[in-house]
């Protein structure tokens, strides 16, 4: 079966960033040609952006967390996917992760 959508929000930043590639790489096989993958978590444009944010948030940062680098996890997905990222807020976004044409 597949699906025009598979969404996840506020979940997978639980994964360290090899088993994020590995978990979206495993569910590209799960949607359709026109689909998209929407993520929606915790995540910054580059690593600067997240550095940044824990420098702002005085000690009160969650080293148990993972958090999405856009620039790395598309990089890490080059070639096997589309992705666009829409920043939201200071410490989130959403991305939109397609098949490659």
């Amino acid at each position: 079966m597949k699906f025009d959508f598979i969404i996840s929000t506020y979940a997978l930043h639980h994964l360290i960033d090899s088993e994020k590639v590995s978990f979206i790489r495993s569910i590209l096989d799960c949607i359709n040609e026109t689909g998209m993958i929407i993520i929606g978590d915790v995540s910054f444009r580059d690593r600067g952006d997240l550095e940044a944010c824990k420098e702002s948030c005085d000690g009160e940062w969650d080293d148990d967390e993972f958090y999405f680098v856009f620039s790395e996890l598309s990089e890490a997905l080059k070639g096997t996917c589309v992705m666009r990222y829409h920043k939201y807020s200071h410490c989130g976004g959403i991305m939109e992760i397609r098949l490659s044409s």
